[in-house]
């Protein structure tokens, strides 16, 4: 989030989808119909779309500090299938229950050796401390329908429908740049990229849930 535009991060998590394709075919036997996997595929197309980015020189560019996003987004979709293959044998709440337990503890490993370095919430201005909870609580909220999603349904499917975030954050950056000049501007040849992207992304999300 500091080297790149939230939108290309976003995007490239998109790729999940392939990767839990892949890895669901293979460890839960899940299989897909013609229509659907076109529909995964456009999706995936469509936020590989909105990842490019021209340089100064016009030419589009591909950063290598995003291997790294590339990497979490291939954890990410082993802990999809994983989830799944969980969920397939308890109850939702309870599997949000023991994740919820998990992610604290591993979260006080990580921030045991830089506490100290909480004290800067009391250094935000009220309006950052509020987006900071709120978007905390909102996060909490899309997982926990993530989950309920992902106990009845594909874990294939619903990763693919999980991945139009890279779309809505693109919808949210442009209402929100006309507030602020620090968010990326879409224009010129970007914009009509991103345009096709968004085609894509609806047209395989239409695909996949008729």
């Amino acid at each position: 989030l500091l080297t790149e535009d939230v939108s290309r991060i976003v995007s490239l998590f998109s790729i999940s989808p392939l990767l839990v394709l892949i890895l669901a075919a293979i460890f839960l036997g899940e299989t897909l119909s013609y229509s659907k996997y076109v529909g995964v595929f456009s999706i995936i197309a469509g936020s590989i779309l909105i990842s490019l980015k021209l340089d100064g020189k016009r030419k589009f560019s591909f950063n290598r500090n995003l291997l790294l996003v590339i990497a979490g987004t291939f954890l990410i979709s082993i802990s999809q299938v994983l989830s799944k293959f969980v969920i397939n044998e308890i109850q939702y709440w309870d599997f949000y229950i023991w994740y919820a337990i998990g992610f604290f503890l591993m979260t006080m490993l990580i921030c045991i050796p830089r506490i100290n370095e909480l004290r800067i919430v009391k250094t935000l201005r009220p309006k950052y401390l509020s987006g900071l909870i709120i978007g905390r609580l909102l996060g909490i909220g899309g997982l926990v329908m993530f989950i309920i999603s992902l106990s009845f349904g594909l874990a294939s499917l619903v990763a693919a429908i999980y991945s139009i975030q890279s779309f809505l954050v693109l919808i949210f950056l442009l209402v929100l740049s006309f507030f602020s000049h620090h968010l990326e501007k879409i224009r010129g040849i970007e914009g009509l990229l991103k345009f096709i992207a968004v085609i894509l992304i609806i047209y395989g999300v239409f695909v996949i849930t008729v």
